[in-house]
């Protein structure tokens, strides 16, 4: 009997892993900054993962990476909870001034959460419920134990987090450059930031506070 082939969701997962793999190895024997190329220390025979992952999110992989090269991608750990990841948008906002002239506006950042899979950005909107009419039939299905139990302990190292299914969950630039930062977290550790914070800093960042 031939052997199965895995779903999109667990494809990903596996490349990514393998990733992260590559990445600690090659960690190990360079030292990142944040002046340096990440790819640089890494042999062309991996890097076709990188092309295989971009096959697969042809639009998302490559912005991903750039607001990982950026240093956009910041990492809020709070009391031992699940990692809250904000990411600043690469959009430049201005507001009116008195003359109707425009003033530079303080930088926007989207919350993204791995364990939950969402993204408070209008693109994971899009991508989360733009077909939902296609997947009514999943909606109104009763969960399976596994299911439930996966909902009630996933792990923010799992593509897709808690939502349901085997193909590729909604995704966007954020969310991917969020999950390649917490399943590769070696390799691009020069490239986010990482805090951790009291839970009134980390309700400011929630009301849109942060700085």
């Amino acid at each position: 009997m031939a052997e199965l082939l895995p779903g999109s969701r667990a494809l990903v997962g596996a490349l990514v892993a393998q990733l992260s793999n590559i990445c600690r190895h090659e960690q190990a024997s360079a030292a990142w900054d944040r002046s340096s190329n990440a790819l640089d220390g890494v042999v062309a025979e991996d890097k076709q993962l990188f092309v295989t992952l971009h096959c697969i999110f042809p639009n998302d992989l490559l912005p991903a990476l750039d607001l990982l090269d950026r240093s956009h991608v910041t990492r809020f750990d709070c009391d031992g909870g699940a990692a809250l990841y904000y990411v600043r948008s690469t959009q430049t906002s201005r507001s009116r001034g008195q003359r109707g002239g425009g003033v530079a506006a303080a930088p926007h950042h989207h919350e993204v959460r791995l364990t939950a899979w969402n993204c408070s950005c209008p693109a994971f909107a899009l991508a989360a419920f733009g077909r939902v009419s296609q997947r009514n039939d999943r909606l109104v299905q009763s969960p399976h134990e596994e299911d439930i139990h996966r909902a009630c302990h996933p792990p923010s190292s799992t593509f897709g987090g808690c939502t349901r299914g085997d193909d590729v969950p909604p995704v966007c630039k954020h969310v991917l450059a969020c999950f390649l930062a917490e399943r590769c977290r070696e390799f691009f550790r020069s490239y986010v930031d990482s805090n951790v914070v009291p839970q009134g800093e980390m309700a400011a960042w929630a009301a849109g506070w942060g700085d």
